[in-house]
């Protein structure tokens, strides 16, 4: 088969089996398709970062008087906030999976 080609018929065959702008456009789609779960981590970062800040306010202004119920409030609302990520970062219900339009 090599022996009765010729060159530019090589060539053409290898044109036709490039692969290299399939490979970026699947690149493009799989970064468009992780975006948004991307952005839900770096959310839920952010929150977890804004919170301690928060919780170390909360802590230090309440020295003394009313430490067990900070302590207790900052429990209930870690607990609440963990159950309502979770549903956010739950993929495997229909209503909370991306949907593109």
């Amino acid at each position: 088969m090599f022996g009765v080609a010729g060159a530019q018929d090589i060539k053409s065959g290898l044109a036709i089996m490039d692969m290299s702008q399939s490979f970026l456009r699947t690149q493009k789609d799989l970064a468009s398709l992780a975006q948004p779960l991307v952005d839900t981590v770096a959310s839920v970062n952010t929150f977890y970062e804004m919170s301690a800040h928060e919780v170390i306010n909360l802590l230090q202004n309440n020295i003394v008087e009313g430490t067990i119920s900070a302590v207790q409030d900052v429990q209930e609302f870690y607990r609440a906030a963990s159950n309502q990520l979770a549903a956010v970062l739950d993929f495997s219900s229909p209503s909370t999976v991306y949907a593109a339009h």
